[in-house]
């Protein structure tokens, strides 16, 4: 199955009078990069929480948020005066010593660090809240997954359709270089027997400069290529072996390649607005690719 690397879940228990819920979103990264935001009484749950995300998802930038709130708890707002008064006799010294005009302000003390502290009535986290903890990111986990598995499914056929189109541009190619080899040595060999009218031209030179031009010209073997990189990318897009974003996207830069070959080689106006034709589906399927997990 094929997903994106962007989406958002969220997920919601209550026990004994605690309501946690648990948001998790995700946006594209070439690895799986974990960012927890949990209450302080809850960090003896990160190991487990990292341990449920990395189980489900393989790449992205992904941001799990756990809040839990309980009810009739109160938050006391605790001031440490010590310290302001040692920040203000040390603002009073400065101001002394150096004869810096310049008074301290409530809003300058309230961002002293450490000068005040938010304390909740409860830190001691109980064995019922640490299930709803772990349950409720499960939730946000599971609804993440379907979230990017919806829009990988969106992905996925946007992607087929244009490997397809690919496939039948490249059997636009082939069609057209079965005689492109044959049309372009009669035109090598009118030119030169015009351009050496009244002189005799060597046979056999002449025939080992059109073998040069055959073999030059020639794109099977690209296109044989081709065929097998746009094989291996369908199965991959049809297939369920976990994160596909790396191989799809080796596979499309083999698919440039081989393009590329065919264009720089293919004296053809036709064989040339085809591979074109593949290079601008080929880009857009790399950017695409770009969101895949």
């Amino acid at each position: 199955m094929i997903r994106s690397m962007t989406g958002f879940g969220r997920g919601e228990r209550r026990t004994d009078g605690t309501v946690v819920v648990a948001d998790a979103r995700s946006v594209n990264h070439r690895f799986l990069d974990l960012k927890l935001k949990l209450p302080g009484e809850a960090a003896a749950l990160e190991a487990d929480l990292r341990k449920a995300v990395a189980r489900r998802v393989g790449r992205g930038r992904l941001d799990l948020s756990i809040s839990v709130q309980r009810e009739g708890s109160r938050t006391t707002v605790q001031v440490d005066m010590v310290l302001l008064q040692h920040y203000l006799d040390a603002a009073a010294h400065i101001r002394k010593a150096t004869g810096v005009e310049g008074d301290v302000g409530l809003r300058d003390l309230l961002q002293v660090p450490g000068a005040i502290r938010l304390d909740g009535a409860r830190v001691e986290l109980g064995r019922a809240e640490a299930a709803a903890i772990m349950g409720a990111a499960q939730e946000a986990i599971d609804r993440l997954c379907q979230a990017r598995g919806r829009e990988g499914d969106a992905l996925r056929r946007d992607l087929v359709r244009r490997v397809q189109a690919i496939r039948r541009r490249a059997a636009t190619i082939a069609k057209r270089a079965a005689g492109a080899t044959a049309r372009a040595t009669t035109r090598l060999r009118e030119r030169v027997l015009r351009l050496a009218e009244g002189v005799d031209v060597d046979p056999a030179r002449l025939a080992q400069e059109v073998a040069f031009l055959a073999d030059r010209s020639d794109v099977s073997e690209e296109l044989v290529r081709l065929d097998a990189h746009l094989e291996a990318t369908l199965r991959l897009l049809a297939g369920d072996g976990g994160p596909a974003g790396k191989e799809l996207d080796f596979l499309t830069q083999e698919i440039q390649r081989e393009t590329n070959t065919i264009q720089s080689k293919a004296a053809d106006l036709l064989i040339n607005r085809a591979a074109l034709a593949i290079k601008s589906e080929v880009e857009k399927i790399r950017e695409q690719v770009q969101n895949i997990e």
